[in-house]
């Protein structure tokens, strides 16, 4: 109910609405009003805010008695009124009283308003949003982005002393960036939250990119009335920078050669990783089943750091070719590939183990020799053959 048009009421007599269906009722308009009598508004279960005058100096006994569903009263005087015994009693668990914020003071300590002290606040108007500031890396070239998150989460809290409607968020570079609002509630009581999240488009090149991001209310009567000058939208600002990922190694490949079962295990080869990305690096140590690989230093690599790997076919491998792809991986899903062969062949005969194939046992030609004692018979001829 408004009757803000009756600036010659001066009183409202005790009785006048109790029990009734008022749902909410503003009387900063009747700027003449001085008294609100007894029992008055007793008992109004649907009355869930009033608004009272800064003319006003009285409020009568049980004045808002069993009113259950009261959870905002703002007066607009300076300086308190009088209040009647059991005025404010049995009203909602989430009850406050708003009054003009350099006067909060004053109700808090004033007779009979100490008593809900804990109810009163200062009249304001606040938004705020959290992390002031976001910010977001986004590496491209790997597999997966791991722990690294692909959008940033904002919280917007009602810092006034009144509810908020209407919320509303809005980016100045929807260009390059997606606003997520389906979490996020339209309304917030007075110290709730809500949160919406803000995610670059999946396009973006290399590059940082920033957007402004803004949030507002509906602006309550109250507020426009009495503190315009506080009414201000919540600021914040997002920045994502796109970096590349990457790893090379060199060289790409290794080949052991041949050798024969029974070898000697051949000399180990180095293979060097580089971390050619924009960001550092943690690799994982490389494991294979037919090779020794070693760590020669550090796992941890800067932007342009080095790894070095030494690698060394294993000893005691059977017969067979032993061609194998030695993955160095790191963070962000990189990795790089090594191309590693080894070849072991079955000996004939009696021949070295310690030679290649392609070497023999030791004959300079590549053939196989053998040494053979004889017995010379008495008669007829002896012929050898390999």
């Amino acid at each position: 109910m408004d009757l803000s048009g009756c600036t010659s009421l001066s009183t409202i007599e005790g009785y006048a609405f109790q029990a009734c269906g008022l749902t909410t009722m503003d009387l900063s308009g009747c700027t003449n009003l001085s008294s609100i009598g007894q029992c008055t508004f007793t008992s109004c279960d649907d009355l869930t805010s009033m608004t009272l005058p800064n003319s006003l100096t009285g409020i009568g006994d049980e004045a808002f008695y069993g009113c259950s569903n009261l959870d905002e009263l703002v007066l607009l005087s300076k300086n308190p009124p009088t209040l009647g015994e059991d005025a404010l009693l049995a009203v909602s668990q989430d009850f406050r009283i708003i009054v003009p914020e350099e006067n909060a003071e004053a109700y808090k300590t004033a007779e009979g308003w100490k008593d809900v002290a804990g109810s009163v606040h200062g009249l304001t108007y606040q938004l705020e949003v959290t992390p002031p500031n976001g910010s977001l890396e986004i590496f491209r070239g790997g597999t997966s982005t791991g722990s690294n998150p692909t959008s940033v989460t904002f919280t917007v809290t009602n810092k006034s002393a009144v509810p908020l409607s209407g919320l509303k968020v809005s980016l100045d570079n929807a260009e390059n960036f997606t606003l997520d609002i389906a979490l996020m509630d339209a309304s917030l009581a007075p110290g709730e939250s809500t949160t919406f999240t803000v995610s670059p488009k999946a396009e973006l090149a290399q590059g940082s990119y920033q957007t402004n991001i803004t949030v507002t209310s509906d602006i309550p009567d109250v507020v426009a009335q009495y503190i315009p000058d506080q009414v201000a939208p919540a600021e914040a600002t997002m920045v994502c920078t796109v970096k590349t990922v990457g790893l090379t190694a060199a060289p790409a490949s290794l080949d052991f050669g041949s050798v024969y079962t029974g070898y000697t295990q051949p000399e180990a080869k180095t293979v060097t990783v580089t971390n050619t990305g924009e960001q550092a690096i943690t690799l994982t140590q490389p494991a294979s089943q037919y090779y020794d690989v070693i760590t020669a230093g550090s796992l941890e690599l800067h932007v342009g750091g080095k790894a070095t790997f030494t690698v060394q076919p294993k000893t005691g491998l059977t017969a067979g070719e032993y061609s194998e792809t030695l993955t160095v991986s790191g963070t962000y899903g990189v990795s790089v590939d090594v191309a590693l062969c080894f070849v072991v062949e079955q000996q004939s005969g009696g021949g070295s183990s310690g030679g290649s194939s392609s070497g023999g046992g030791g004959g300079g030609s590549g053939s196989a020799m053998y040494a053979v004692s004889l017995a010379a018979p008495e008669h007829g001829t002896v012929t050898v053959s390999p």
